[in-house]
């Protein structure tokens, strides 16, 4: 299974992977925002940035730390 994964995720693009995860943490989520308001946001800075690079690298070493046993919710 995990050499299938990897494979897969060699031959995705970029982008492509990152709807794919995109696509699977929303399906996950029980968040309903129906209805909720959000509180004003105050931009804390005149400046912008709208190139990101996070790399394979980067994402590999953040869900390596992650405890698969752990559970989602711990009134569960």
């Amino acid at each position: 299974m995990e050499i299938t994964i990897n494979l897969i995720m060699k031959l995705m693009s970029i982008t492509d992977k990152a709807d794919a995860l995109n696509e699977y943490f929303a399906s996950i989520s029980t968040i309903d925002f129906n209805g909720v308001k959000f509180p004003p946001f105050d931009l804390r800075s005149a400046e912008t940035n709208s190139y990101f690079e996070i790399s394979e690298l980067d994402i590999t070493g953040k869900l390596s730390n992650l405890d698969v046993k752990k559970p989602m919710d711990r009134t569960k």
